[in-house]
């Protein structure tokens, strides 16, 4: 297959490419299976993935993906790209990635609460690279965090580059939170810290003006995982 456009795939169904598919919308529900390459990307359009995609390799160049699904074979998101598990019909989602995953887009992680399954999260069977892009956290359905609260949005066999992204809250008002950020070798765990105490402070931060606001930490020896 090649220069689909477009694949909608029904639940159950199953589809076999083992050439190369450029596309400009994907909605997965079923199986994408062989040895072949998607490329896919248009701006503004959203993608979903809530089945399985094996393939040799996923290159996603523009627009938004969201769903609960998983992709198996190496992955590349390009810097107009955005991956958003919950998307615009979706709830709180975790989208699985098995192998290398390397990114210069956006990632935006939606928060409701504490619990697994209330927030958004990436998990890497592999390693990822990041070079570039932003973080936003969105705290939504009127969740207000807590000094102490925290959640691991992702887990990689092995990081790199992730302090290299800048980093964004919405949802919030200004003087309700500031965030610590650490990363280690195995994946990102936000944690909230203290209250912002300026509102041009937290104007800066949703301005994706970088780390302001933010700590930095490297515990390579720290291993991250999904305990609260």
């Amino acid at each position: 297959m090649k220069d689909a456009g477009n694949i909608i795939n029904e639940l159950d169904g199953t589809v076999t490419n083992n050439g190369t598919i450029d596309l400009i919308f994907l909605t997965n529900f079923g199986t994408i299976n062989g040895s072949g390459n998607i490329h896919l990307g248009w701006p503004g359009f959203w993608n979903f993935n809530y089945g399985n995609i094996n393939q040799a390799s996923f290159h996603f160049t523009k627009g938004s993906l969201g769903g609960n699904g998983s992709f198996t074979g190496s992955t590349t998101i390009d810097s107009e790209a955005t991956i958003s598990p919950t998307e615009v019909s979706s709830p709180i989602s975790t989208l699985t990635f098995n192998g290398e995953f390397h990114s210069s887009g956006d990632l935006l992680i939606d928060i409701s609460g504490l619990e697994v399954g209330q927030y958004d999260a990436l998990v890497i069977n592999g390693s990822a690279d990041f070079t570039g892009g932003n973080i936003l956290f969105n705290f939504s359905n009127g969740f207000r965090p807590s000094v102490g609260d925290h959640w691991n949005f992702l887990l990689a066999d092995n990081i790199t580059g992730l302090d290299s992204l800048h980093v964004g809250f919405s949802g919030l008002h200004y003087s309700e939170i500031k965030g610590d950020l650490t990363i280690d070798s195995l994946g990102g765990h936000l944690e909230i810290t203290t209250a912002v105490p300026e509102p041009e402070i937290y104007a800066m931060l949703l301005t994706g003006l970088g780390l302001l606001g933010f700590v930095v930490r490297r515990k390579k020896e720290a291993k991250t995982t999904n305990e609260h």
